[in-house]
C-alpha cells in the first residue's frame, strides 16, 4: 500500500522547482490519486509533476522521459503522449527523481467510463487498439530495458524466461502460492515452451495500458502516458494485463482487439502464448502484493483465481 509520509510535499519545495525550471508562480496544486504507483501532481492546471518514490533504483523516470521523446518522433506526434519539460536526478531539490511535464487536456477515461454509452465504449477501446499497433510498429535494437544500464537480450526467449525465472525462484521463498500450484505452473511452462521459442522482432511496449493511462477528448483519444513499465518485447505481451480476466469489467477487450488487429494480424498461436505471458503478469503482480501492498489478501486471491484460470485449458 501507498505511505502517505513518503508521499509529502511541501508547497516551498514545489515554488523552489516551479523557479528552477522558470515555470512561473505556483498557484494551484493536486495530487492525481488514481492508477499510480509513483506520486503525481498537477501544478497550475497546466503542468505534471511526477516524483520517483518506489524502487528508486530502477530507472522509470529516465525511461519515461526516453520514451515520450522516442514515441512522438517515431510516430510524427499521431501517438499522443506528454512531453517532457524537465527531468531531474541530482536530488538537490528533493529526496527524490522528478520529472515534469505538460498536462494533456481531456478527461480522464476511468473518470466517465460510467457516463459513457455501449458505443462511445466500443469506439474507444477501437481506438486504443489501433494506437497499440501503431506504437508497436516502433522497432527497438535488443529485448528488455529501453535504457543505459538495464538488461537487454538478444532474444526474446531470454528475456521471457529470464523474467519468468525470476519470478518463480522468489515466489518459492515468499509461500503465497502453494506448492502445488507452483508445480502446476511449472508443468505448464515446460509443456508450451514452443510458445515462447519464436522469432519475432523487439518493439517498444507500454506495459501497463489501461483506462487510467488515457485521456479522451471528444471521442477521441487525446493521450497516453504512464509508460514506467514500458520495455522492448514481442508485441503480444502487451496483452498480458488488458486480456486478464480480472480487466473485463474495466475494458472491452474484444474491441482492443478488433482495432489491433486492424493493423497488425496476431499469430494462430496467440489464444495459448498469451495465457503463459497472463500468469507471468500475475507472478509480477502477487510479488508486489507481497513487497509493496502488505501481503494484500484481496488483491493475492484475485491473482491467484486469475492464473488458474489461465491453467485450465
Amino acid at each position: 500500500m501507498k505511505n502517505p509520509k513518503e508521499f509529502t510535499l511541501s508547497l516551498e519545495a514545489v515554488e523552489a522547482i516551479m523557479k528552477k525550471h522558470k515555470l512561473g508562480e505556483l498557484s494551484t496544486i493536486r495530487i492525481v490519486e488514481k492508477g499510480l504507483v509513483n506520486p503525481m501532481y498537477e501544478i497550475n492546471g497546466t503542468y505534471m509533476l511526477r516524483l520517483h518514490i518506489r524502487e528508486p533504483h530502477l530507472l522509470k523516470l529516465e525511461k519515461e522521459a526516453y520514451v515520450y521523446k522516442l514515441v512522438y518522433r517515431k510516430s510524427k506526434g499521431k501517438i499522443p503522449v506528454p512531453k517532457i519539460i524537465a527531468l531531474d536526478t541530482s536530488k538537490t531539490m528533493l529526496h527524490c527523481n522528478y520529472s515534469i511535464m505538460n498536462k494533456i487536456e481531456g478527461d480522464d477515461l476511468d473518470d466517465v467510463w460510467q457516463t459513457m454509452n455501449d458505443g462511445e465504449k466500443k469506439d474507444v477501446c477501437y481506438q486504443l487498439g489501433r494506437l497499440l499497433a501503431q506504437l508497436h510498429a516502433i522497432e527497438m535494437k535488443a529485448f528488455g530495458g529501453l535504457v543505459s544500464g538495464t538488461i537487454t537480450f538478444k532474444t526474446w526467449y531470454a528475456f521471457i524466461m529470464h523474467t519468468y525465472s525470476y519470478y518463480l525462484e522468489n515466489h518459492k521463498k515468499y509461500g503465497i502460492i502453494s506448492k502445488d500450484l507452483l508445480k502446476r505452473i511449472e508443468e505448464r511452462f515446460k509443456r508450451d515452451d514452443y510458445l515462447l521459442k519464436i522469432k519475432t522482432k523487439p518493439v517498444l511496449l507500454h506495459g501497463d495500458c489501461q483506462r487510467e493511462n488515457i485521456k479522451i477528448k471528444d471521442g477521441k483519444i487525446a493521450g497516453v502516458f504512464d509508460f514506467e513499465w514500458s520495455i522492448a518485447g514481442h508485441n503480444e505481451f502487451e496483452f498480458k494485463s488488458i486480456l486478464s480476466p480480472s480487466k473485463k469489467h474495466k475494458i472491452l477487450q474484444e474491441e482492443v482487439m478488433k482495432g489491433y488487429e486492424s493493423i497488425t494480424p496476431l499469430s494462430p498461436e496467440f489464444p495459448q502464448r498469451v495465457k503463459l505471458y497472463i500468469i507471468i503478469n500475475c507472478l509480477d503482480f502477487l510479488e508486489a502484493a507481497h513487497l509493496h501492498w502488505e501481503d494484500d489478501e484481496e488483491r493475492i486471491q484475485k491473482y491467484l483465481g486469475v492464473i488458474e484460470t489461465q491453467l485450465q485449458e
